[in-house]
């Protein structure tokens, strides 16, 4: 069967509707700057053109991450589709969670906690990731997997990275182990 359409664009053409289609008229200003984010980050690559919308949504920050997470979703609430449906008001508050926070190396950074004797990095994802990974109006791939356990050195990595990362995890661990047998036999 030969198919028009890649199947990640289908996501963006029900995206694109909701965003203009039931919006006749142009947006501008911070509005359209909403609509352009909302597009951008449902997508695992934005293209170019979305450099000046995002640079604006991640410029929002406060000292308080719940207070910039409120505001970059009353922030994309200014586009006039974010409320269009269940579906695109699930999508805004997953993007205002999520957007640009949830691939393996933001989550090494937001999930890293320091314990009293070792720091480690916690293995299970946020829902809000969960969520902005499989919204239906998103194509942003798999989710990031996590590697091995927290006290031992895991991590978060991308799932096409998963097999390799996983192999010389276990590697590691096999060999710390031995280590320490060697170690304890040896007094």
């Amino acid at each position: 069967m030969n198919r028009l359409l890649p199947k990640t664009a289908i996501p963006f053409l029900i995206i694109f509707s909701f965003l203009f289609a039931h919006h006749s008229q142009a947006q501008t200003g911070d509005a359209a700057t909403a609509c352009e984010v909302i597009l951008c980050l449902s997508t695992g690559s934005p293209p170019s053109q979305c450099s000046d919308s995002l640079k604006k949504f991640f410029s929002i920050q406060f000292r308080r991450p719940d207070k910039t997470l409120k505001a970059r979703g009353n922030f994309l609430k200014l586009c006039p589709a974010s409320d269009d449906s269940s579906e695109m008001s699930q999508l805004v508050d997953a993007i205002a969670q999520g957007g640009g926070a949830c691939e393996a190396a933001d989550l090494n950074r937001i999930l890293l906690r320091m314990g009293e004797v070792e720091t480690y990095i916690v293995s299970n994802m946020p829902s809000f990731c969960k969520v902005y990974y499989n919204h239906e109006f998103t194509a942003l791939g798999e989710l990031p997997k996590y590697v091995g356990t927290p006290y031992d050195g895991g991590r978060w990595v991308e799932a096409s990275a998963y097999p390799a990362a996983k192999a010389a995890y276990d590697a590691r661990i096999k060999a710390e182990r031995k280590a320490q047998q060697d170690a304890d036999y040896y007094p």
